[in-house]
C-alpha cells in the first residue's frame, strides 16, 4: 500500500503555501486523481491524502503556478538542505564508528576485569579455606 501524505506535508516538502497545493488538487486533474485518497482525511482540515508516488507529478503541476525564480530559489534551498543533511549523516557515521570501537574496547576491559575478579575470588576463597583449616588445627592442638 502506497504511503499517503497530507497537503500540509506536501506544502512543507516542496516549500509552497498549502493553498497552492490544495488549489492544484481541487482542479480534479485527470492525471492526479489516481493518487488522491478522499476516503482518508489526512489531517484536521479534512483534506484528502495524496499518494507519495504521485508527488513528482503534483510538483510539476504546482510549478506551473509558481514563477521560475521562486522555483529555482526553492530548489537551491532544498539542495543545500540535502547537502547539509548528507554532511551530518557522514559525521554521525564517523561518530558511530568511533563509539563502536570505544564500546568494543570497553567491553574487552569489562571482560578482562570480570575474569580477574573471578580469579581473585577463587584465590580469596582458597585463602579463607586455608585460614579456617589452620584455625581448626590450632584449636585441636591446644
Amino acid at each position: 500500500m502506497p504511503k499517503k501524505i497530507s497537503v500540509s506535508e506536501i506544502a512543507s516538502y516542496i516549500g509552497v503555501a498549502e493553498v497552492v497545493v490544495q488549489s492544484v488538487i481541487n482542479r480534479q486533474d485527470v492525471d492526479l486523481i489516481p493518487y488522491l485518497d478522499e476516503s482518508t482525511q489526512s489531517d484536521e482540515t479534512g483534506l484528502p491524502s495524496f499518494s507519495i508516488e504521485g508527488l513528482p507529478l503534483l510538483v510539476t503541476k504546482v510549478s506551473y503556478n509558481i514563477p521560475t525564480a521562486d522555483i529555482i530559489d526553492n530548489l537551491s534551498q532544498k539542495v543545500q538542505h540535502l547537502v547539509l543533511q548528507q554532511e551530518e549523516i557522514e559525521n554521525l557515521k564517523k561518530t558511530n564508528d568511533q563509539l563502536a570501537t570505544s564500546n568494543e574496547q570497553l567491553q574487552g576491559l569489562i571482560n578482562s576485569l570480570t575474569t580477574e575478579s573471578e580469579e581473585l575470588q577463587v584465590k580469596l576463597d582458597e585463602a579463607e579455606s586455608n585460614v579456617n583449616w589452620r584455625n581448626l588445627f590450632r584449636r585441636g592442638k591446644s
